[in-house]
């Protein structure tokens, strides 16, 4: 903090310097109180962003404002009514250019003068310090601990032949080869199943239900392309893994929640989307761990590639891996539908454009996704 003595600064010849109880200060109005456009001019050292207020004692009957201005710029005019002993202005925040600038308190009001000044104090403004963003807690994603058939279930192979029927409940079932299912209405859920596609193109086919099929907390894995194709499907707390391309395709009408994908893309030069969005919409995918460990041509966790899109909801998930971009989204024409919400990112080194968002048009909400280090996407 700086104090300027007004005695010391540059003031008009009408202005006088007068003592008063051991304090010396400025009248800049003159011994009658008779000065206009009156001024006092100080020089302050001070640089950058800093707070301005002086002293004053009114012993007068009337306001006598003072007008502050910096460099001939008006930054305020303060009210100085009558007072009988020595007090403060409000100070006022302003920008001090380097170089010695001269800061001009002007009192502009005809025969009233202006109050007696004492000292301008120039107080540097320290900078709060803006915290580094901190890691994001990463506990609580889903691991394969959490997620796929409790260790020590009991197990048994499907039938041969076997086929669901709509509105049922199955339970720790095996099923080999592709799972291609005739459903009608009615929500039909299979919970702690094994889903082995044994390299065929897909471990999961829904597009022949006209109901929803639940499979809650499942093991989905080994096929060729991805694991669930289809609309119509609820993946919870399934553990996925084991695929040659992708993890799901969703045509519409899906969710996928609290899930585990992993070691996707085992195939030759292919590329692995975590889901990609191949019909109108109405998906929810909400607290997965997309887990892309190791090295593949690309590797996205969405991407969405046609028009149409509307109601997608990406949230609350976590992303990690190797590859191109995490977030890939294509003409979505549907406004104010597709949001992605407190999603993290993991960061890889060595890789510029790993794990962001590409290609995300501007109707996309896009709210409070942050990397691992708590740094915003």
């Amino acid at each position: 903090m700086a104090v300027y003595e007004a005695e010391n600064m540059t003031i008009s010849p009408t202005a006088s310097i007068e003592s008063e109880d051991g304090l010396t200060f400025v009248n800049p109005g003159g011994p009658h109180g008779s000065g206009a456009n009156e001024v006092i001019k100080w020089r302050v050292a001070e640089t950058g962003s800093a707070t301005i207020t002086f002293t004053y004692n009114n012993p007068s009957q009337g306001d006598r404002p003072v007008t502050l201005m910096l460099n001939q710029r008006v930054l305020s005019t303060f009210s100085c009514p009558p007072m009988g002993r020595w007090t403060k202005v409000t100070p006022v925040q302003v920008e001090l250019p380097a170089g010695g600038n001269p800061v001009e308190i002007e009192m502009a009001f005809g025969a009233n003068g202006g109050p007696n000044i004492d000292t301008l104090i120039v107080e540097p403004v320290v900078p709060v310090p803006v915290p580094l963003p901190g890691p994001v807690n990463l506990a609580g994603r889903p691991s394969r601990a959490t997620t796929g058939i409790p260790v020590g279930t009991p197990m048994a192979a499907a039938p041969a032949g076997f086929r669901p029927v709509a509105g049922q409940t199955y339970r720790n079932m095996m099923f080999a080869g592709q799972f291609f299912p005739v459903l009608g209405g009615g929500t039909t859920t299979f919970v702690n199943c094994l889903f082995d596609g044994k390299g065929n193109t897909r471990s999961i086919r829904t597009d022949r239900c006209q109901g929803t099929v639940v499979f809650d907390h499942c093991e989905i894995t080994n096929s060729n392309d991805e694991a669930i194709y289809g609309p119509f499907w609820q993946a919870i707390g399934c553990y996925v893994h084991g695929h040659n391309a992708d993890g799901f395709k969703a045509l519409h009408d899906c969710v996928l929640q609290n899930c585990y994908i992993t070691d996707l893309g085992r195939g030759v030069n292919v590329h692995a989307d975590g889901l990609q969005l191949l019909g109108n919409g109405n998906v929810k995918v909400t607290g997965n761990f997309f887990d892309q460990g190791h090295d593949v041509h690309c590797n996205r966790n969405l991407m969405a590639s046609l028009n149409g899109l509307r109601n997608i909801q990406w949230n609350n998930n976590w992303h990690s891996g190797s590859g191109a971009f995490a977030i890939q989204l294509f003409d979505s024409t549907e406004p104010n539908t597709i949001e992605f919400r407190n999603n993290v990112f993991a960061r890889f080194p060595g890789n510029p454009r790993m794990y962001i968002p590409r290609h995300v048009q501007p109707n996309v909400t896009w709210v409070n996704n942050k990397f691992e280090d708590g740094t915003p996407v």
